[in-house]
């Protein structure tokens, strides 16, 4: 759920794929990040076609 909150977070402040790919990459320098990612952008995608 932590995932698609995510998600709809980015949403909500208009960011679009590229841009939240960005700060999951910056945010913490060294932290394994992927999987999140992907599973946020699943749910990113998945609100996209919602909203």
């Amino acid at each position: 759920m932590i995932f698609e909150l995510d998600a709809v977070v980015a949403h909500l402040y208009g960011l679009n794929a590229e841009q939240l790919a960005h700060i999951f990459a910056t945010f913490h320098v060294g932290w394994d990040y992927h999987e999140r990612l992907r599973a946020v952008l699943e749910h990113y995608h998945e609100w996209e076609a919602r909203v």
